[in-house]
């Protein structure tokens, strides 16, 4: 499981820093908040043995996080102009 963890956050941090160099530093930001995410599933996964329940909170919080990245690169898509500040 140690090995398993070590792979992904390895290959996770190696995915993201070549992202860097295509990618603006505020998205940047953005998507990296997805580990938040996917740290809720993680820990909740009974198939590892670990079976955490994570409270109502956190559940709402990491819903509205996903919500706001999808509507975040559905109007960057859409759009076609950088927001940003210049």
């Amino acid at each position: 499981m140690f090995s398993l963890h070590g792979v992904l956050v390895c290959l996770g941090l190696i995915l993201y820093s070549i992202g860097s160099k295509a990618i603006q530093a505020a998205e940047l930001t953005l998507l990296s908040l997805t580990e938040v995410i996917g740290g809720i599933f993680w820990v909740w996964l009974p198939l590892f043995g670990i079976n955490e329940i994570p409270s109502t909170n956190t559940i709402v919080g990491g819903f509205f996080l996903f919500v706001s990245l999808i509507y975040y690169s559905l109007i960057m898509r859409w759009n076609k102009r950088y927001i940003a500040l210049n």
